[in-house]
């Protein structure tokens, strides 16, 4: 099932990419809880990377506040397409490349969210 969902990029204090997908009622509903989040993220002196709205059809278990590194087990291959939209996809043993061209980013991140079958 297709959802409406926050997807944010962040840094973590070892460089590495981490990503964070929460769910949202709707677009608008979306929009408020990303410049939230990137407001209270920036204050926190985290640095995002990226932050965008979109239909998203991987659910992953709710985001938990505090996860440590250690918990961030989980991989994914984030593709950022140029028009906005967005793909999330898990990563097993497959090496994943980040590369970035005029149609699209692509990001190798870990995260403490793992997927909901």
């Amino acid at each position: 099932m297709i959802e409406i969902a926050l997807l944010v990029i962040s840094l973590t204090s070892d460089g590495a990419h981490r990503l964070t997908l929460t769910p949202a009622e709707n677009l608008a509903a979306c929009e408020d809880s990303k410049l939230a989040v990137t407001g209270i993220l920036a204050s926190a002196g985290i640095e995002v990377v990226a932050a965008r709205c979109g239909e998203n059809n991987l659910h992953l278990t709710p985001f938990e506040h505090g996860a440590s590194a250690e918990e961030e087990v989980y991989k994914y291959r984030v593709v950022l397409a140029k028009d906005g939209g967005f793909t999330v996809e898990p990563l097993s043993d497959v090496d994943c490349q980040p590369t970035s061209d005029a149609l699209r980013k692509v990001y190798c991140v870990r995260s403490s969210q793992s997927v909901v079958e």
